[in-house]
């Protein structure tokens, strides 16, 4: 539970126009986009090594593993920067 707050407030600093919203339980996240955008979101962290999917219409979803350590999140989101 703490890493997931911990990756959800992370999300939610980030302060883009493109983020609408973090969904979910725990580490397993959806970033909630512009619908349609999803897809390009999730490539693009592909793309950089973050492991990412769509889901729906208008979320990435990040099912990162339980044992994700504190500076792998940390990796994660410095991407999630750029990409979003």
């Amino acid at each position: 539970k703490a890493k997931g707050e911990y990756l959800k407030n992370g999300i939610l600093s980030i302060g883009s126009p493109n983020i609408l919203g973090v969904r979910g339980l725990g580490p397993l996240l959806a970033i909630i986009v512009e619908g349609g955008k999803h897809a390009v979101f999730a490539n693009k962290l592909i793309e950089k090594g973050v492991l990412a999917l769509t889901a729906g219409k208008n979320a990435v979803r990040l099912l990162p593993p339980l044992t994700i350590s504190r500076e792998e999140m940390d990796e994660a989101l410095t991407i999630m920067k750029e990409v979003f």
